[in-house]
């Protein structure tokens, strides 16, 4: 994960005991307020990227950053620029997944390379993109 831009820090959340969450990964927000890593299940909310990890909190920042590219039919393409991305997982986003927990809107693609949008405005679109979906 390369950041582009961003603001650091966004938040401080508790990590879900039990739970490895490492830097330049998605977080999420599980049911209970917890962080855990990005994945596609239901109930999650994506909240940044992580940053800091220390005594059981994540620090995350917001932005433009990168992340790899789903495979097969949810891969973005660059026609797919300004739509929602969805999580496959804490490290991959693709243009659709069976949850369809967003991670923020796609910006562009380079060399196999995803940037996206993953601020609150980006997730609050995505989240709305999500609920029509």
């Amino acid at each position: 994960m390369n950041r582009l831009n961003g603001t650091s820090p966004l938040g401080r959340y508790q990590i879900q005991p039990e739970t490895s969450i490492r830097p330049g990964t998605l977080v999420a927000l599980n049911s209970d307020g917890n962080a855990v890593p990005a994945t596609d299940a239901a109930n999650l909310k994506v909240v940044g990227i992580a940053r800091n990890i220390e005594q059981n909190e994540v620090e995350v920042f917001d932005g433009i950053v990168s992340l790899s590219n789903a495979a097969d039919a949810a891969a973005l393409t660059r026609a797919d620029r300004g739509s929602a991305v969805y999580v496959v997982d804490e490290e991959t986003v693709g243009k659709t997944s069976t949850s369809h927990v967003p991670a923020g809107i796609l910006v562009d693609l380079y060399g196999g390379d995803v940037y996206i949008a993953c601020d609150p405005v980006a997730l609050a679109i995505a989240t709305l993109a999500a609920k029509s979906a």
